[in-house]
Parts: structure tokens; sequence; C-alpha cells
């Protein structure tokens, strides 16, 4: 453990953010860098330490870019130029930079990009969905700005829908409109939330499109709903509803109360439609989007930047 007690999404982190910078690379920096060892820096918080520290002392590292820092924010513009800048010296100085998917890479790609799709382990799913209802599964962030308020509104007024979560929800008064108007089941190990997705008929996939990292979401829970064979809900202004719709793994629908209404019901009244969306990610994650092979892709990046070559 580094640092601890920032909270999360709070006014502290910007006191705690810069004590993480100073710790993290210091604590890279006291050690000498080894021909064996390359440092896996996860997102911009992981990877300006390491670039620092590889400069300082010669390590290598991995820059696995999940989030692009400066999406994440509503900056001026004149700061995101300026945050965008420092992101793609650090991404220069990395042996490889690995993105989700291409919605992420930048315009100027860094040399050493590669894509490495989110991706779900197998996990055997635990019941099947009532067929007396609807059951939409919301897991991980419960927030706001991932939609789960505007499902529960839209969900009170389809008849037979039934709200499944599970997750972490640190809004007060959002949970405890959860805990009152959904099945939650709390927070879960993973294997055990994704195992969750067998009782529900389609996963709900909502980001708020204010942010500029929401409409290009590149979400785990798709990987999971494929490995689960479940059809996804996805609001259209992400950039990847597209490839939901157009490979027919789910469905897309605006971001609006009434927009959701409509969708809900139209998967309601077809329920072998959405067995059938789900059965084609299932096939789509076989072919290709399972965590063994991603895994496998990962390990062999890592062994490249640990060759001789790679420090040349």
């Amino acid at each position: 453990m580094i640092l601890r007690g920032g909270g999360y999404s709070s006014r502290r982190l910007l006191l705690w953010m810069p004590l993480w910078y100073v710790a993290a690379t210091w604590k890279l920096a006291r050690r000498a860098a080894r021909t064996d060892e390359v440092v896996m820096a996860m997102d911009f918080e992981g990877a300006l330490p390491a670039a620092v520290a590889g400069r300082l002392r010669g390590h290598r590292f991995i820059y696995n870019c999940r989030d692009n820092v400066s999406m994440r924010y509503r900056l001026p513009r004149y700061a995101k130029r300026i945050l965008d800048w420092v992101d793609g010296r650090v991404m220069k100085r990395a042996s490889a930079v690995i993105f989700p998917d291409e919605v992420r890479v930048p315009a100027d790609p860094p040399r050493g990009a590669v894509i490495i799709p989110n991706a779900a382990p197998e996990v055997i799913v635990a019941g099947t969905p009532d067929p007396s209802v609807l059951t939409v599964y919301a897991m991980g962030n419960l927030r706001r700005d991932r939609g789960i308020a505007l499902l529960l509104d839209a969900a009170a007024e389809v008849e037979g829908c039934r709200v499944l979560a599970a997750g972490k929800c640190r809004d007060a008064e959002l949970a405890s409109r959860v805990s009152a108007e959904a099945d939650y089941r709390g927070v879960l190990a993973p294997a055990d939330a994704l195992a969750l997705c067998g009782e529900a008929d389609v996963v709900f996939t909502f980001y708020e499109p204010g942010l500029e990292i929401n409409r290009r979401a590149v979400s785990n829970k798709w990987a999971d709903a494929m490995m689960a064979g479940r059809p996804v809900l996805i609001n259209e202004e992400v950039e990847k509803a597209r490839w939901v719709v157009e490979n027919k793994i789910g469905y897309a629908s605006a971001y609006d109360r009434n927009e959701l209404v409509r969708t809900l019901r139209e998967i309601a009244r077809n329920r072998d439609d959405a067995k059938a969306r789900g059965a084609r990610g299932r096939r789509l994650w076989e072919s290709g989007h399972r965590w063994d092979v991603m895994e496998e892709r990962i390990v062999a990046l890592i062994e490249q930047a640990r060759s001789p070559a790679a420090s040349l």
C-alpha cells in the first residue's frame, strides 16, 4: 500500500492526488531498475510516476490506459491541452500503451499503441430469468451519471419490470432509493456479481453523455453480459452503441426516461428477441472477448517489454 484515505470523487482528492504522485514516484525511484522487471502502470495516476521514475532509474513500464485522463473532467480548453500534452509525453516514454478500444486512442497515436479489449472470464451464471417479469440488471458503480436513477424512474412506469442491482452506491439518498425500489444484493465479489447475470433479461449500461469519457465509454459490463449470454442495454449517445446495435447483441435507447420506458416495453414484448441477442453476444465472446485470450496478449506484451531489444 502506497497511500490511502483520499476518498472517492471528493474534494479531499485535490490534496491527496499530488501526495499520491510524489509518494508513488518516490517508491519507484528508490528501487534500481531490473532487467527482468516491467511496471504495469494503470491509468495516468500510475503512468506519470512510472515515467518520472523511469527517467531517473531506467524503469521500463507499460501504460495501461483504461480512462484517458483529460476526458474524465469538464476542463477549460487550455487545461485539456496541457493535460493532453503531459499525457502524450508520458505515453512516449512507455514501452507500450494499452487502450481498451479504438475510440480511446488519441488522434496522434503513441508508438506502441495496442488495443486489448475488456474481457470477461468464464463464470457459471446463477439462476434463470423469471418469465413473469422483465429483469434489468445494474451492477458495478451505482451512480447518477451511470443512469441508475433514470432506470428506477423508467422501471416504475413499466408494468412487471424489476430492477436487480449489485454494487457500490456512495450517494446516501440514491442508495436509499436503490434499496427500496430495486432487488439490491449489496456489494458482491466480482465473480458473484457476474454470476448474477443469470437472473437478468438484459444488462443495463448507461452513461450520462455530458462527459467526453462517458460518450467514449468502453464498459466491462458488455463483456460480462456477452459471457453470460445476456443482451446489453446502452444509451445511444455512447459511441460504441452503434457496435452493439450492428452486432445485434443488445439495445440502444436515448438517455431519456420516456425513451427508456419505450425500450423496456419493447424488450418485454419480445423476450425471444432478447434471448437471440444474448446468444449472439455469447458467440462473440467465445470468438475472442474471453479473458484467457486477452491474458495471453497481455503476457506477450510484458515479455516483449522485458526483452533486451525493448531497452534499446
